[in-house]
């Protein structure tokens, strides 16, 4: 697609090989796929699976010598899990990531700001406090930690 204006621009002026890729590129590279796959999605997997599948075998000789030249091969300990982190969000609810708020240390607005309530509210575990007004149910604030 990039090298489309050099080739056209042999052929005809240079704003014509402009124009002429910039609307073919846009045709046939976004609009048209766009509205083709956004109804028959699936379907069209389904078709170009096996070419896919093919050009996979075609070009594994070239692309996996070069994934694993140089540096960016293989992944650490810590990207791995973050990766797999992301992946299992999926599969996850708000309810599992969420503590109840029967369990969920919180603090009264009108209770008193001293050094206890400040140590127990640094030492929780959680990135926010709950604040709640006369009933714990009635949260109406959160203190966030760093």
């Amino acid at each position: 697609m990039e090298s489309l204006p050099i080739f056209l621009d042999k052929l005809v002026p240079s704003w014509a090989a402009v124009l002429v890729s910039v609307t073919l590129i846009l045709m046939f590279g976004e609009i048209l796929p766009q509205a083709v796959c956004a109804r028959y999605g699936l379907t069209v997997g389904a078709t170009v699976a096996p070419f896919v599948r093919l050009l996979l075998w075609l070009f594994f000789p070239v692309a996996y010598p070069i994934s694993k030249a140089g540096k960016g091969g293989d992944l650490t300990h810590d990207e791995t899990t973050i990766i797999a982190g992301a992946l299992e969000l999926t599969e996850k609810t708000a309810k599992d990531a969420m503590t109840p708020i029967s369990k969920a240390f919180s603090v009264d607005l009108d209770g008193t700001l001293d050094l206890e309530t400040l140590n127990s509210i640094m030492t929780m575990r959680h990135s926010r406090v709950p604040v709640y007004y006369r009933n714990t149910a009635n949260i109406i604030e959160l203190i966030l930690k760093n």
